[in-house]
């Protein structure tokens, strides 16, 4: 699978499985396409291992589960968000 980047385009779009590492700033817009099955590890990770705030909880590995939603990661006072 291999480790992605999302520092230039701030826009991701999962084709398969894989990993993402958030860059260091700013904010990045993740969507799981309709074609990859849900039994796919699509993960996103904070580059240094901070763990990212969700809706339930933090966590330093996020696994996306739900194609076609957009997820949305955005660094707000040095701490990874995603809605």
């Amino acid at each position: 699978t291999g480790q992605l980047q999302a520092a230039r385009a701030r826009n991701y779009r999962f084709m398969a499985a894989g990993e993402l590492t958030l860059p260091d700033t700013g904010t990045v817009r993740v969507i799981i396409d309709h074609m990859v099955s849900s039994d796919e590890l699509c993960l996103v990770k904070e580059k240094s291992g901070q763990p990212i705030m969700t809706p339930r909880g933090s966590d330093p590995v996020i696994r996306l589960a739900e194609a076609g939603k957009e997820f949305v990661f955005s660094k707000i006072n040095n701490i990874w968000r995603v809605s």
